[in-house]
């Protein structure tokens, strides 16, 4: 009839597919729902990523570095006013923290999966050439010459040589109290937190 809304109305449609997610997780894990699931279960495998949100940026010559929920994505932002994405890793196993860029290579802090390396040498075609799974979670980095500096939460400040990109290796550490939360950008000074209130 005319002037009559449809059954299945935007949210009406988009309730109905929770609805049923929430089910099939339920019965793909036992009947356990999907608690269960986000707890890692040995059934479920993540084949894909789409989107996140912005949570770093580095930016060297005509292309800026930028972490999008699980991945690393380039950026040709040679026109400001039209930045246009031109390649992107793949899935990586952590939350993109921190960047940091020097020469052909791209210094990652991936939350619980440590330091990842990628190499940016074609923009296009980003892709992981080494890692190291640090004791804490990877919130920030640095790098200077041979070392990269990541700031590692309740691990402290752990020093990696990247001398050999795919396979960085921890030279040092420093045992802080608290941690370091991250890393001043203007001069590359860890910020630290203490007693809840964080400064460096």
């Amino acid at each position: 009839m005319k002037g009559m809304k449809p059954m299945w109305g935007r949210w009406g449609l988009v309730g109905w597919v929770v609805a049923l997610m929430a089910a099939l997780a339920g019965l793909g894990s036992g009947g356990r729902g999907l608690g269960a699931l986000a707890q890692g279960g040995s059934n479920v495998e993540l084949v894909g990523q789409i989107g996140g949100a912005v949570s770093a940026v580095a930016v060297q010559g005509r292309y800026a570095y930028v972490g999008v929920g699980l991945r690393l994505v380039v950026v040709d932002v040679g026109d400001p006013a039209r930045p246009v994405a031109v390649g992107r890793t793949g899935v990586l196993p952590g939350v993109v923290e921190d960047v940091a860029v020097s020469g052909s290579y791209a210094y990652v802090a991936d939350r619980d999966a440590g330091l990842r390396v990628i190499d940016v040498s074609n923009p296009s075609s980003p892709w992981e050439v080494g890692a190291y799974d640090t004791p804490g979670g990877a919130l920030g980095v640095a790098v200077s010459g041979s070392y990269a500096y990541v700031a590692d939460g309740g691990a402290g400040l752990r020093v990696i040589d990247v001398s050999n990109p795919s396979s960085p290796r921890e030279v040092g550490f420093y045992d802080t109290p608290g941690g370091p939360l991250a890393w001043r950008s203007r001069d590359r000074m860890p910020m630290w937190r203490m007693g809840g209130r964080a400064f460096g």
